[in-house]
């Protein structure tokens, strides 16, 4: 907005991103679930960092050149939405859900598979490309505050929820692409 942007800056904000959405995820997964997992559990945590670290890396080449043909999407799983996926196994944890702990295999699994969907070709929804109708402005804006509401009052449930309809959102993007291309 101050047209203050630089290249220097650029790869500032990609490494913090790296910091912020690759490496602390990781450290708190395997703080939290994985201590108990040493060998196995840090590499499969490494994975998910290395992911994020890619996927950063596509976007800073990625940057300048022009968008892909089609609907305004990204190209796997944006750094964000790759921690708020990272971060599943803790919120099952905290929502009282399932205890992951019991399940270091299964957590470290799936970080390395979240890692693995960051640096996919897998087209993923951008918030660039929603349009909200003028009719339809107070719909959304009720519905935002009442999420607010809800991630205040029942934060991991709301977290958790969060996370499940992303994941269903991908799979279904991912079928209906397959589809299209058979």
């Amino acid at each position: 907005k101050l047209n203050a942007a630089s290249h220097f800056g650029a790869e500032l904000d990609s490494l913090s991103d790296f910091v912020c959405f690759g490496v602390a995820p990781g450290i708190v997964i395997y703080s939290a679930l994985l201590q108990g997992w040493p060998g196995l559990g840090w590499a499969l945590v490494l994975i998910y960092v290395l992911g994020a670290c890619l996927r950063l890396a596509r976007f800073n080449v990625n940057r300048n050149a022009p968008p892909p043909p089609g609907r305004v999407h990204f190209v796997g799983v944006p750094a964000p939405a790759g921690a708020m996926l990272g971060l599943l196994p803790l919120y099952l944890t905290l929502a009282g859900w399932v205890d992951m702990r019991e399940w270091p295999a299964l957590a470290g699994l799936y970080m390395a598979f979240v890692g693995l969907l960051m640096i996919s070709r897998l087209p993923t929804p951008s918030p660039k490309s929603w349009r909200v109708p003028r009719k339809r402005a107070a719909l959304v804006l009720v519905g935002v505050a009442v999420y607010a509401g809800a991630l205040v009052s029942q934060p991991w449930v709301v977290l958790v929820l969060s996370d499940l309809a992303y994941l269903a959102v991908l799979a279904w993007g991912s079928w209906r692409d397959r589809r299209k291309l058979a």
